[in-house]
């Protein structure tokens, strides 16, 4: 099961690569959806890139309230993190239309389900954990 942490991960996160996230979750919008809001992005965290967890190159995907597909993306093919301990890799979503609650999933990984305020709150950032 994928978990939800605060982002504090933002502080990990090489410069280049974050600073690039976030300025691509200000730039982008869509008729469907309040710019910036059209866009989610973060990272996913795991003890190891492979083994059980897969994270490199999974698709993340995006569920409406009503179970409906509204966003996919991959996540990086490349561990982001140059730490040892851990495999960190970044995804962006882009979402069709604004929902009131987005389930997320990594691969074959459940996750988290946020309220739309909630992901509002934190820009349209997650920081995923399969630790």
């Amino acid at each position: 099961m994928v978990t939800a942490k605060p982002l504090a991960w933002m502080r990990s996160l090489h410069p280049l690569p974050a600073m690039l996230l976030v300025l691509l979750a200000a730039a982008c919008g869509s008729a469907t959806a309040t710019a910036g809001e059209s866009l989610l992005f973060g990272t996913v965290s795991a003890p190891e890139c492979n083994g059980g967890y897969q994270i490199l190159n999974a698709t993340v995907t995006v569920r409406d309230e009503h179970d409906t597909i509204i966003g996919t993306g991959t996540t990086d093919a490349t561990d982001q993190n140059s730490y040892a301990d851990q495999c960190i890799v970044t995804f962006m979503v882009h979402l069709s239309r604004r929902a009131k609650f987005y389930q997320l999933s990594v691969g074959t990984h459940g996750g988290p389900t946020y309220q739309h305020d909630e992901l509002k709150a934190q820009g349209f950032g997650v920081h995923l954990s399969l630790n």
